[in-house]
């Protein structure tokens, strides 16, 4: 079974390659689209038209679906090399502002299917569940949007799945990985303080300052002394403190994470399980990063615990 990426134009036409180089593909749980890069051995071709979409398939599996970010198209004597950058067509949510104000009963599927047309690629669990209201200030992107609602609604963090679906809930055909560590061409752990609050305060409603506050002792345990000074979120009116909590998880998010890289294209998603022998059981795989040069694929799975991931 070979990786396949296809490169299609405005015009409607295709150029399939299989000859590459080398190539990266990475999706998190926290980041609402694919990366993928790559250097191709174009076989001597060197007009292409005007690059629209990208497609990167393993066998019929489509991993990834998206733009074209950056081209080059470089020749030395009889060898064309093709060096192209590609985002998941879901980066598009972050590009989308929504107008400011309040939304009163809104869903995911409303959000998602009512205000912008997205490209067809882009799928959603469908969710027709509302909050009471949601209040969104200038300059929010539709996927902040997402993430709030699906916090209100379930007290979680929407993701990926696939090429370009939404997700809200953690998957109900969830595929589950068995490894040991002696399979593995590495494996370890990573630590990052770096985005931790300690402190948060918050307005009231009326605009006086310090009226609500939260305090992080994990990060204050680790020298990690941030105070934070907000406004008053009034998507929260109906409980402030859960407006702090929030933004307290989500500065957490992956501060600790295990990692496992093993040879060729492991064929998973993220949210599917790795139970590793003697250590994890059915741990949510929260990043995948897929990556591969004429020698060889190797996979690594990483697995968050914070307060979305793995949380005890």
């Amino acid at each position: 079974m070979a990786l396949t990426v296809t490169i299609y134009n405005t015009t409607g036409a295709a150029y399939a390659f299989t000859e590459i180089l080398s190539f990266q593909l990475k999706k998190e749980v926290y980041t609402p689209y694919t990366a993928f890069s790559a250097q191709l051995d174009t076989g001597g071709l060197q007009q292409f038209g005007t690059i629209c979409r990208i497609v990167v398939q393993y066998g019929s599996k489509i991993l990834h679906e998206g733009s074209l970010e950056k081209m080059t198209v470089q020749t030395e004597e009889t060898t064309t090399i093709m060096r192209i950058l590609s985002y998941g067509f879901t980066k598009l949510l972050l590009h989308n502002e929504l107008e400011p104000g309040l939304y009163p009963n809104l869903s995911v599927d409303a959000l998602l299917s009512g205000y912008y047309t997205f490209p067809s690629a882009i799928t959603w669990e469908s969710n027709g569940d509302t909050s009471n209201y949601v209040y969104f200030k200038e300059h929010i992107p539709v996927w902040d949007g997402v993430v709030t609602l699906c916090y209100k609604l379930l007290e979680r963090y929407p993701y990926i799945r696939e090429a370009n679906k939404v997700c809200l809930h953690l998957p109900t055909d969830t595929k589950t990985l068995h490894i040991q560590t002696g399979q593995t061409l590495s494996h370890g752990t990573k630590r990052c303080y770096s985005r931790m609050i300690s402190h948060f305060h918050m307005q009231d409603v009326d605009g006086s300052y310090n009226k609500f506050s939260l305090v992080n002792p994990q990060a204050e345990a680790v020298y990690q002394l941030r105070h934070k000074q907000i406004a008053f979120d009034r998507s929260y009116l109906y409980d402030p403190q859960k407006a702090l909590e929030f933004r307290s998880n989500v500065a957490q998010n992956g501060w600790f994470q295990q990692y496992f890289t093993l040879a060729g294209l492991v064929q998973c998603d993220l949210n599917d399980c790795l139970t590793v022998k003697d250590g994890i059981q059915e741990g949510r795989i929260s990043a995948i990063i897929w990556k591969g040069t004429q020698k060889g694929i190797t996979t690594t799975l990483s697995l968050y615990f914070d307060a979305f991931q793995n949380a005890e």
